[in-house]
């Protein structure tokens, strides 16, 4: 989800386009009988299955517009109106969804599985998650706390419908396919309590009484690998405690890479991952740190890094991107604004050097794309090179069957679908994305109607029109 809304935004600052042809193979013409997304014979009013669906995480995909939101499976449209989309705690690969009616406390809440089949009844809770075979409800209630949220009358109940454990109020939180974590206070001046509860029967692992503590994610942050948070009650203080070794850490900052940052502002450690305290030097703060790749700030101000790739050499660098959007690779901008890609183990994947009038940056998983003002390039991660004449913006989109597909801005900002030999497949849409890359189903948006496309600008599914 990170991906696509960076990549909404950078449309806004990127501009025009036209026809298209690529460096490596002979350039074919554009066919003049260029797609417009129109019903076909294989839309899915005419068959059982959207082809696709096997690759598509849960089984599910849920898009919206204007005018609602919409749940999809094999089948076609399952539901629609106030959904939200969930995945089981303990099995991501089972897709539920909630149905909403009304707002706020007045709201109604019900859980179904991908199919459309309705597991609990209405009732003004909202749920919360699902983690095996327990549905966990509540009501949100909003704190002054940093960044916490708690939900009140908290229960756990079985897919059958039986209560299982009513802890009040509290905050659950996944902590890994087998384990959650779920802070207890039952008012807002009570002590609080932090439990590490086994999903498959609920039984309690760990308790830290007097603690408020969290896992997965913090502040949008991640929190480490079988670890939690633990925060004194006026929230100044974290710890660390990592699970494992049942070692506490005072003045967790953040991860890093393979390693955990702990201090405060100007007097660091880090935290490697066999459980050794590293020192760091006053003024300096790591900002990724692996036994292959290592990016820093120094107390100058300026930043660093090094890596296997490097022979370990200390290198200047404007910048270095090391987040999910990258997935397996690490983006390195050196001072003089060469452009490496490089694997998680340190290797070099593409290198650009920068040229006058060029300007090369990373749109993800490892593609660099070079932009002129006569058109736009992408390097592949192995190394093909795609050249696109007058297209300004263009972004992998998905490779099936071994050939590789692209989205494109047009000059009249609107989007379009085109292969590796330059063939202008599909035109005239607001968007487009791949919900998985293997796969050849698209999400499109047209004529301000969502819905689902093949490669061939066949509709699959679309959002009906509204009078």
């Amino acid at each position: 989800m990170k991906k696509y809304i960076w990549i909404a935004a950078l449309l806004l600052l990127l501009s025009s386009c036209d026809n298209v042809q690529t460096v490596d193979v002979s350039p074919s013409e554009v066919s003049s009988e260029i797609s417009e997304p129109s019903l076909s014979s294989s839309s899915s009013e005419q068959q059982d299955i959207i082809p696709g669906f096997d690759k598509i995480p849960g089984g599910i995909i849920y898009t919206g517009s204007s005018n609602g939101s919409y749940l999809l499976n094999a089948g076609g449209l399952v539901d629609m109106g106030s959904l939200t989309l969930i995945y089981d705690a303990a099995d991501r690969t089972k897709a539920y969804y909630v149905k909403s009616s009304g707002t706020g406390t007045d709201g109604e809440t019900a859980l179904f599985d991908s199919s459309g089949s309705r597991l609990t009844d209405y009732d003004q809770r909202s749920i919360l998650l699902v983690a095996g075979d327990y549905i966990v409800r509540g009501n949100y209630e909003v704190t002054e706390a940093d960044g916490y949220i708690f939900s009140t009358d908290v229960a756990f109940i079985s897919l059958s419908g039986e209560t299982v454990w009513e802890p009040g109020r509290c905050v659950v939180r996944s902590l890994d396919e087998e384990r959650l974590t779920v802070c207890i206070q039952q008012d807002s001046s009570a002590a609080p309590k932090t439990l590490v509860v086994r999903i498959k029967d609920l039984s309690v692992i760990q308790e830290f009484d007097g603690y408020y503590g969290v896992s997965g994610s913090w502040q949008y942050t991640p929190v480490p690998d079988d670890s939690l948070l633990l925060f004194n009650e006026d929230f100044e203080q974290v710890w660390l405690y990592d699970l494992g070794r049942e070692e506490m850490y005072p003045d967790y900052r953040r991860v890093v890479g393979d390693a955990v940052l702990l201090g405060k502002e100007g007097d660091y450690q880090l935290l490697l991952p066999d459980g050794e305290l590293m020192e760091i030097p006053d003024g300096m703060e790591y900002w990724y740190w692996s036994d292959s790749i290592k990016y820093w700030q120094e107390s100058d101000g300026n930043y660093y890094c090094s890596a296997i790739c490097y022979n370990d050499m200390i290198m200047p660098v404007q910048y270095v991107q090391c987040d999910d959007y990258n997935e397996q690779y690490i983006i390195v901008c050196l001072a003089d604004g060469t452009l490496d890609i490089l694997t998680q183990d340190g290797q070099l994947v593409s290198h650009v050097e920068p040229e006058e009038g060029v300007d090369s940056f990373s749109v993800g998983d490892g593609w660099v794309m070079k932009r002129s003002d006569t058109g736009a390039g992408l390097l592949a991660p192995d190394g093909r090179e795609y050249q696109f004449e007058g297209l300004m913006n263009i972004w992998p989109l998905c490779q099936v069957d071994g050939q590789q597909y692209f989205s494109a801005q047009q000059s009249d900002y609107t989007m379009s679908v085109v292969d590796d030999q330059g063939n202008l497949l599909i035109k005239g849409l607001s968007s487009v994305y791949a919900p998985s890359s293997e796969t050849g189903l698209l999400v499109v948006m047209e004529d301000e109607r969502v819905g689902l496309m093949d490669l061939q600008g066949n509709w699959l599914w679309r959002e009906p029109e509204m009078a």
